[in-house]
């Protein structure tokens, strides 16, 4: 990426692209008030799944909605929905009809159909869950087996880039290439911003894990979010 410089001591921000004096950047490219909301942590905390291990919230939600899309609905699913109200309706219509067509009772027991009303509310929900109970258990036992899949893949990530080999090659790498960014053109700095990436994902194609042809030099931001990360 080409910085662009409007006039002596003027940037534009790569991330809200405005043009601000050099005194408002971290760096040539990034202004301070874009730099604090990335360093901003969202609440994530740790969640312990039932027979399987510790993963964060944001990790359960990305494997309940793999696990939802994976396992398939039946006819009991699709109706699930509909029962509550359904239950509802039909309760509603026979405590009108009872209490107001065949006894003429009177409004007084407008109270007494609430209630009706009321419980008709809890048995169709309690319906609904009977129903969706089957496909929810196993969504749950996906949910595990992702779960132990992707701490599967984490021990072998941490084993691989924990190697010698990969040592070596990642000194190699660093020493033939220039400290630039392939993807946003800048200029690498600091040490720890520099990453040694994966072209084609390491996670899809493990026989080029050690192939310097599949490595490429990027900052830590661009790594991020190119990243192949685990489910």
């Amino acid at each position: 990426m080409v910085i662009r410089h409007l006039s002596a001591g003027n940037y534009i921000c790569r991330e809200c692209n405005r043009v601000k004096s050099a005194r408002y950047f971290i760096s040539e490219t990034l202004c301070k008030k874009c730099a604090a909301k990335r360093r901003l942590i969202p609440t994530n905390n740790l969640v312990q799944i039932p027979f399987g291990p510790q993963i964060t919230e944001a990790v359960l939600r990305r494997l309940r909605r793999k696990a939802e899309a994976t396992v398939p609905r039946s006819f009991r699913d699709h109706i699930a929905p509909l029962v509550p109200p359904a239950v509802m309706a039909a309760a509603t219509f026979c405590a009108y009809w009872l209490f107001f067509k065949a006894f003429s009772l009177g409004a007084y027991l407008l109270g007494l159909l609430g209630l009706v009303i009321m419980f008709s509310a809890v048995i169709g929900a309690a319906l609904k869950e009977k129903l969706i109970a089957p496909r929810n258990r196993v969504v749950e036992s996906t949910i595990n087996r992702l779960a132990a899949d992707r701490q599967a893949q984490i021990d072998a990530m941490r084993q691989f880039y924990s190697s010698p080999e990969w040592a070596v090659l990642r000194r190699r790498i660093v020493k033939s290439f220039q400290p630039v960014c392939n993807v946003c053109g800048r200029r690498i700095r600091k040490a720890f911003d520099l990453t040694v990436d994966h072209i084609r994902p390491r996670s899809k194609y493990p026989e080029l894990g050690l192939d310097p042809l599949n490595l490429q030099i990027l900052c830590r931001s661009c790594n991020s979010s190119k990243g192949a990360k685990p489910l």
